[in-house]
């Protein structure tokens, strides 16, 4: 019996220290960790990376940091190594299994900082929303909408659909389809759209700018309007191409008509 008290006391004492040496350890390792992470976000990020990347490295240098550190301490308490990383990986199985959406999402967030289709601030479409990319997170992008609204979007789903980037090229092209009456001069309605896209101070002069007619519908002669401008002067290119063309219009009394449809009856004769 005093052996086995013995023994135990042995054995307190030694797990004890080991214990104390692995809560010393996990504090010097976490703070070290948190230095790590200000260091490389600070340091090697700024100089050598795109901001987008941050948020994203961070995360994975946490999560790679922790498992080593737990490997550390598994090891200082007496577990084997082979046991410890056997119970890593069975939990880490067991872990995606359960959250297969959320690898989806950090797999498609490594993708869109690998691939690029988009930057920090470049104005997109995709999954049914759009807006300015605010930031990208390990599992989710954040859109601020033209309302000021916050759009998040798991990175797996954009990763797997199309995106359309409409900042990504230099210059945009605005397009507005119009329609006269028939009983209009087509030529003369050109020559006015051409002074409208002559006095817009946005549109690329030097550019393959057109406006022709586009074809002929059921209560109108359709035109087409194209005019290129600056990426960043889509908008106000867009709505003072429109209010320059209705003045216009209404100045020179041409008619834009609205869909209507003629009927014919016939009387039939007893």
């Amino acid at each position: 019996m005093e052996d086995f008290l013995n023994n135990l006391a042995t054995y307190a004492t030694n797990f004890g220290l080991k214990l104390l040496e692995a809560v010393i350890i996990f504090t010097i390792g976490k703070f070290l960790l948190n230095r790590l992470c200000v260091f490389i976000d600070t340091k090697v990020l700024k100089k050598q990376s795109d901001p987008m990347v941050h948020s994203f490295v961070n995360s994975a240098v946490r999560i790679v940091s922790f498992t080593i550190l737990t490997l550390i301490i598994g090891s200082i308490l007496g577990m084997k190594m082979t046991s410890l990383i056997a119970i890593l990986s069975a939990a880490t199985l067991a872990i995606g299994m359960a959250l297969q959406g959320s690898l989806a999402n950090f797999a498609g967030g490594f993708l869109i900082l690998t691939l690029r289709p988009f930057n920090l601030g470049d104005y997109i479409k995709v999954n049914g929303c759009e807006g300015t990319v605010d930031s990208i997170h390990i599992f989710y992008t954040t859109l601020n909408t033209i309302d000021n609204k916050k759009e998040i979007i798991p990175n797996g789903i954009i990763s797997n659909t199309s995106i359309t980037n409409y900042t990504r090229n230099g210059r945009r092209r605005v397009d507005i389809d119009l329609g006269i009456s028939y009983d209009q001069d087509f030529r003369v309605v050109i020559k006015l759209l051409k002074d409208v896209m002559k006095s817009n101070k946005n549109i690329l002069q030097n550019e393959e700018n057109v406006i022709r007619v586009k074809e002929f519908a059921d209560s109108s002669v359709n035109l087409t309007y194209r005019a290129w401008c600056k990426t960043e002067d889509y908008w106000n290119t867009y709505f003072d191409s429109m209010e320059a063309i209705k003045e216009i219009l209404d100045r020179e009394n041409i008619e834009i008509p609205f869909p209507q449809m003629d009927i014919h009856m016939k009387t039939k004769l007893n």
